[in-house]
């Protein structure tokens, strides 16, 4: 009989450890791209403009589907207006193909109200809203500046914002931004730097209430999609450096994967850990196609084996909302 009992105990507790341990989730490393559809693109004054666009991205997803990948298009007012005014159905293609949409909202850094920077990122969420509805443009990127772009994205109907730069510490006080970098400093020299600068903290996405502060709130119901490493051509040499004329080369995709290899080393698997990058239309061409190559094809491998998992940047979002659960 003792035998019996103490048989039961012991398939009790490892019984409680089995559930203990399907309880711990563990997330893989997120990584996404975006795509940018600039608010000085001529696609609604000039066909010719957007039809070369709509040619880009579909050679972005083309290379997305050959290698298991996906981005995530942003778009400002030019870019969608043609798309509204021709037609097209490249945005709605985009999300069959297992693709995201969001909206991209420009810079906002003399933009001195919060009413103000609502209206200017309602009017660019009610344009993508008609073109692929409302549930499929939930975040934006852009918008930073003096104002509180968490509280203005959020009354525009936003969920999350991703691409976080330097301009938004404008909306902050200075004795909080890292090095107590000035609002001279910030236009002029780092206001298209990612933030947070500390790696270990700037790879996980967080909930927060406003943009006084980058710390995870466990009141915040918005979502700061954290994890920008840059422009994929400026990564090597620096944006700062080389401006918009950077030529992509295979030092800019070595660092993207010591990258990936740092957040391995030192994320928290039981947290939504996110890097992103910023793969420009210009990239998409036949002159850079053989490294595009080259590029999906390594990532395809670390997916593969592990090392990070693809997805939109809508996908991460829904994924740190279902961490809180």
């Amino acid at each position: 009989m003792k035998k019996f009992f103490f048989l039961i105990i012991i398939s009790f507790l490892f019984t409680a450890c089995s559930i203990e341990t399907i309880d711990t989730e563990e997330y893989p490393l997120y990584f996404s791209i975006m795509i940018h559809m600039e608010e000085d693109f001529k696609d609604d004054k000039d066909v010719a403009v957007f039809e070369k666009h709509v040619q880009q991205l579909n050679m972005a997803m083309d290379l997305a589907d050959d290698y298991d990948a996906k981005i995530t298009i942003e778009t400002e007012i030019p870019f969608a207006s043609a798309v509204k005014n021709s037609g097209s159905d490249i945005l709605t293609n985009a999300l069959e193909r297992g693709n995201g949409v969001g909206t991209h909202c420009g810079s906002a850094m003399d933009t001195s109200s919060i009413a103000a920077l609502t209206e200017s990122y309602l009017k660019r969420k009610e344009l993508v809203d008609s073109l692929v509805g409302k549930e499929n443009n939930r975040g934006c990127s852009g918008g930073w500046g003096e104002s509180d772009s968490v509280l203005a994205a959020q009354e525009a109907g936003f969920s999350y914002l991703d691409g976080i730069v330097y301009l938004a510490y404008l909306a902050q006080d200075q004795s909080i931004r890292p090095n107590q970098v000035t609002d001279e400093e910030i236009r002029e020299i780092y206001y298209h730097d990612p933030v947070i600068p500390e790696f270990s903290d700037h790879i996980y996405p967080r909930f927060v209430k406003n943009a006084e502060d980058f710390i995870e709130d466990e009141e915040g119901t918005f979502v700061l999609l954290n994890g920008a490493l840059g422009e994929i051509g400026s990564l090597a040499e620096d944006r700062k450096t080389c401006g918009t004329k950077c030529k992509l080369t295979k030092e800019d995709l070595e660092f993207i994967y010591d990258k990936i290899t740092d957040a391995n080393k030192i994320r928290d698997k039981e947290r939504v850990a996110h890097l992103f990058i910023h793969l420009p239309l210009k990239y998409y061409s036949e002159e850079n196609e053989e490294i595009l190559r080259s590029f999906f094809a390594h990532m395809q491998e670390l997916q593969k084996r592990g090392e990070i998992q693809w997805g939109t940047q809508g996908e991460v979002y829904d994924t740190k909302v279902s961490e809180r659960k």
